[in-house]
């Protein structure tokens, strides 16, 4: 066993391959680089391989690094199923799990589910990353657990349940459209300040439906600003700064916390976003992470529609 590695020796390895690099992988466990490099260093020894090819700019895994993942990966899965057996034999809903989500969604949604949860199984500790949908690789660790967002990822180990997709709206906070003027039609976006997204599942061109009629926005409005984070998106449009075509519905609903934003051009539907809940692909699945995987997905599929707001 000394020669081809410890259980967790391998772990190191799994973990520098789903972060990216060996200070990455150093930081999430708790130990020095020097410890990584010498545990990769046995690893390779005693198997006669290399995994990584790495200079002082870059890292890249090699194809027996990636072969030797994929095993290691299912080893360590398979150990993890063992304990939890002979820990739980009576398959209550127990332990830990993290859920990944957008600022959007981890701030108005998915902090009441976890608490609503957390109600219902006192033997469960839940973890909530705020993290965008442009941050994700299919490499990404997150995927060990759960993670929500928009957009599907080609990767034969992703697990990929859809969810109801997010309908879009525009709006635009009173103040805006008292200075700038009533839109009605698509077409006069082209003249008014933009706050756009990016990297968030938005379709372009966009199109935009009002009964039989359709009108595409073969480029987009004129716009100096763009970010991944609906928040921080949203926020700016309550402060009047702009329109975005990116704002949910179920943002555009809290006129309490939200009474100056509107919704403009209701008239005209916009194509809605796929949601997904996304994890990797495993032999073994924990009581709690199945029922936890079901809970999320009623919680988002029964939540409140956006209604107009006048």
């Amino acid at each position: 066993m000394n020669k081809i590695g410890k259980l967790h020796d391998w772990h190191v390895f799994v973990t520098i391959v789903e972060h990216g690099n060996f200070s990455a992988a150093a930081k999430h466990l708790g130990i020095s680089v020097s410890s990584v490099s010498k545990t990769i260093s046995r690893l390779e020894e005693g198997v006669n391989s290399v995994f990584f090819h790495r200079d002082t700019h870059s890292m890249q895994v090699t194809d027996d690094g990636r072969i030797a993942y994929e095993k290691a990966k299912a080893v360590l899965e398979m150990m993890d199923e063992l304990i939890t057996g002979l820990r739980n034999p009576s398959r209550d809903i127990q332990g830990s799990v993290r859920l990944t989500a957008p600022a959007l969604v981890s701030e108005f949604l998915a902090n009441h589910w976890l608490d609503e949860y957390m109600e219902n199984h006192k033997n469960v500790t839940l973890f909530l990353e705020s993290r965008e949908s442009s941050q994700f690789s299919k490499e990404s660790s997150s995927f060990d657990h759960l993670v929500f967002r928009s957009g599907m990822i080609d990767s034969e180990d992703l697990v990929h349940r859809q969810l109801t997709p997010l309908q879009l709206s525009l709006c635009a906070s009173r103040e805006y459209i008292s200075e700038h003027g009533e839109i009605l039609h698509p077409s006069e976006l082209f003249s008014h300040a933009f706050l756009w997204v990016h990297d968030y599942g938005f379709f372009r061109p966009i199109t935009f439906h009002n009964g039989d009629e359709t009108y595409v926005l073969n480029k987009s409005p004129c716009h100096r600003y763009s970010s991944d984070n609906l928040l921080a998106t949203f926020n700016l449009v309550a402060k009047g700064k702009g329109i975005s075509i990116s704002t949910p519905g179920f943002m555009a609903q809290n006129r309490k916390n939200y009474p100056q934003v509107i919704t403009i051009l209701n008239d005209w539907k916009i194509m809605p976003v796929p949601i997904y809940i996304i994890w990797r692909q495993r032999r073994y699945y924990s009581p709690l992470f199945r029922d936890f995987i079901d809970f999320i997905s009623k919680k988002w599929d029964e939540r409140e529609r956006l209604n107009e707001i006048k």
